[in-house]
């Protein structure tokens, strides 16, 4: 709680880690998750994500979809994939979100739906449909959401064969992960430019 209470997330997570409290290291990393990878620290967060029992990862959506896009961080698509399978049918079947908020969590898995379909060689088309409905989703706020889903759909184009598309896409892709103080994603895109 001391840590919590002084802005030290990482060492909170790991004390309720080591107390068990499942509760307490679900509920920071919902709050804290985007942050966390937003640095680049996939392990960690994965590793964290990974200590929960299944059924608190199912129950939130937020926690699976960031369980989701870490496996793609580190190349498990087929794994993302089964994740966010389970939580797309649960946010499908979910009634209590805010309007608001199911937006938002459909447009991030929408991305990550996309980035798993050009992972794994999917039609670009099933690409860019999905990466079109992140952005159409996705709200202004989740500027570094926008900008991965930005990134994806910069690719779509660039393995289509759309050179001048994709390079104002991985360009804005890049600027958005300035603003959002995106590293992660802004390497990536970079890397693709």
């Amino acid at each position: 709680s001391w840590f919590e209470s002084h802005g030290w997330v990482a060492e909170s997570v790991e004390h309720a880690l080591l107390s068990d409290d499942d509760e307490r290291v679900a509920r920071l990393i919902e709050q804290h998750g985007d942050r966390i990878w937003m640095r680049g620290e996939v392990a960690t967060l994965l590793r964290w994500l990974e200590t929960l029992p299944d059924e608190a990862i199912q129950v939130r959506p937020k926690l699976g979809l960031n369980h989701a896009f870490m496996l793609t961080a580190i190349d498990d698509f087929r794994r993302a994939e089964q994740r966010l399978s389970v939580i797309e049918a649960a946010l499908a079947e979910s009634s209590g979100l805010d309007p608001a908020e199911y937006k938002s969590l459909r447009g991030q898995a929408a991305t990550i739906r996309a980035t798993i379909s050009i992972q794994l060689g999917y039609p670009d088309e099933l690409t860019l449909a999905a990466g079109q409905q992140a952005l159409a989703q996705l709200p202004e706020s989740l500027v570094q959401w926008r900008a991965w889903a930005t990134m994806i759909v910069g690719n779509t184009h660039f393995a289509l064969n759309d050179l001048t598309s994709a390079q104002g896409l991985l360009e804005e892709a890049i600027r958005l992960a300035e603003k959002a103080d995106d590293l992660f994603t802004m390497l990536v895109a970079l890397a693709y430019l």
